[in-house]
């Protein structure tokens, strides 16, 4: 007989039949019970969670409001219900002055329930960013105030207290920061689409309130660059206009100097396609936008323009005409070009239309004479108080003073052939002699110094805006 403790005791077991005999402690049956009972139960929590965070009709929201904007300043707090101070949490958008605000808080203080929590996180998620930075404050330092005094055992609020950090006036650029680096080294996901579920207890779907635009923003930062095919998913689901605009002037700004035509043709698209047209000066601008964001916006803007106007001179002189030598000097000069346009015939549109690079431009860029025939296109540019022309064919470069009736016609595009602004009653500009207004620079050998001097003879430069 053996001295071990089984021996001894005569008891023998084999741990592995105690696990199977577990495992069939439950059928099946009562098995597939328990879990419909489970999701059952599952179901009637998201109800009841989505009963409390319900609105109350605009009814009662517009009845309150009334009520409290014609007496919050002889304020009595018994005059209100907790029905009713529920009711005003959803129309705080409305409040008109500080004042207003300010008596909301000390009626929030004297009615307070636990439940205006929601209204509040609703108000503070949805119009974090327009609301004025001092009314904003007063309703955060309500909201925290009795966050910190919970003792409760809501796990909802629970998780909102742990979380309070994040709902300070500078707490949705830390909770980007955080997310940040939560997700180092991750390229193809991102904890921003889990963050309302995770640090507020909302719904994925709550990702489209303005609070997360400073989220996102501080979340990517400047490298969003490197990031694009999550900022664009990121972007989709959170579907607020303002986002794009504090995002991508970073990463125009900081690639202003990229040589490269390729990565230049991949930021423009995406802030053609989540900001607008750069020529539309209206997209590029926030209403509720710092100094700074719309500083950004406007530098990032004038940056576009240029890059634009690079890529249609480069293709004026590779598809429309082959003139490297022309192409140069153009390029080199681009800064003093303020705007530009090609016109050209229905031939020649079809033909521009196949170059990727512009052929979403091409409706603000490019014109077309319907009734030109011959294979002939011209780059009209705006040069200070100048119109500067250059023709596809073999011939001069027209220099049309805008405030004159040639450049007036120009201006108003009511010409219908090519030959209309060749024939313009103009004469030559010779390089020794550079006083003329207007004029014609034959392309012959050094018509470049010639074009130089006379735009510094007539101070071209300094009309530039």
């Amino acid at each position: 007989m053996g001295n071990s403790i089984y021996d001894i005791t005569g008891f023998y077991f084999d741990p592995k039949t105690f696990i199977l005999g577990a495992r069939s402690a439950v059928s099946s049956a009562q098995q597939h019970i328990i879990d419909n009972a489970t999701n059952r139960q599952r179901t009637i929590a998201r109800h009841c969670a989505d009963v409390e965070e319900k609105q109350p009709n605009q009814s009662t929201i517009d009845a309150a409001y009334r009520k409290f904007k014609s007496g919050y300043t002889r304020l009595n707090a018994e005059d209100y219900s907790s029905r009713e101070v529920r009711a005003l949490i959803y129309c705080l958008y409305k409040f008109e002055n500080d004042a207003m605000v300010l008596a909301f808080t000390k009626l929030l203080d004297k009615q307070w329930r636990n439940r205006f929590f929601n209204g509040l996180l609703y108000f503070l998620l949805s119009f974090w960013d327009i609301t004025q930075k001092d009314r904003l404050e007063m309703i955060i330092n309500v909201f925290q105030r009795h966050l910190s005094a919970y003792n409760g055992k809501r796990d909802k609020y629970l998780l909102l207290k742990q979380n309070a950090r994040f709902l300070n006036p500078n707490g949705a650029e830390l909770l980007g920061m955080t997310l940040r680096k939560m997700d180092v080294g991750q390229t193809k996901s991102c904890s921003i689409f889990s963050a309302p579920s995770v640090f507020f207890g909302l719904s994925s779907s709550n990702l489209d309130y303005q609070y997360y635009s400073k989220v996102i923003s501080s979340y990517f930062e400047r490298n969003a660059i490197d990031k694009l095919d999550i900022l664009k998913e990121v972007l989709d689901k959170h579907n607020y206009d303002v986002t794009p605009k504090r995002i991508i002037p970073a990463m125009i700004i900081q690639n202003r100097d990229a040589v490269n035509e390729a990565n230049q043709e991949y930021i423009r698209s995406i802030a053609v396609g989540m900001i607008g047209n750069p020529e539309l000066a209206s997209k590029w601008t926030m209403r509720n936008g710092t100094p700074e964001e719309n500083s950004n916006l406007q530098e990032a803007r004038q940056i576009l323009n240029e890059w634009l106007k690079r890529k249609f001179i480069s293709i004026f002189f590779e598809k429309c005409m082959q003139e490297p030598s022309r192409k140069k000097y153009w390029l080199e000069h681009i800064d003093i070009i303020e705007d530009l346009e090609i016109w050209t015939t229905p031939l020649t549109l079809s033909y521009l239309m196949q170059d990727k690079r512009i052929a979403d431009m091409l409706e603000t860029k490019v014109n077309v004479l319907e009734h030109e025939k011959k294979h002939r296109s011209a780059l009209i540019m705006s040069v200070g108080n100048y119109f500067i022309i250059e023709f596809s064919d073999v011939g001069c470069l027209y220099i049309l003073r805008k405030n004159s009736p040639n450049g007036m016609t120009i201006a108003s595009k009511r010409f219908f052939y090519f030959d209309e602004i060749k024939r313009m009653r103009v004469e030559y500009i010779q390089s020794f002699y550079l006083e003329k207004q207007e004029g014609m620079i034959d392309h012959h050998k050094g018509w470049e110094k010639t074009l130089d001097k006379w735009m510094e003879i007539h101070r071209v430069i300094q009309n530039i805006w």
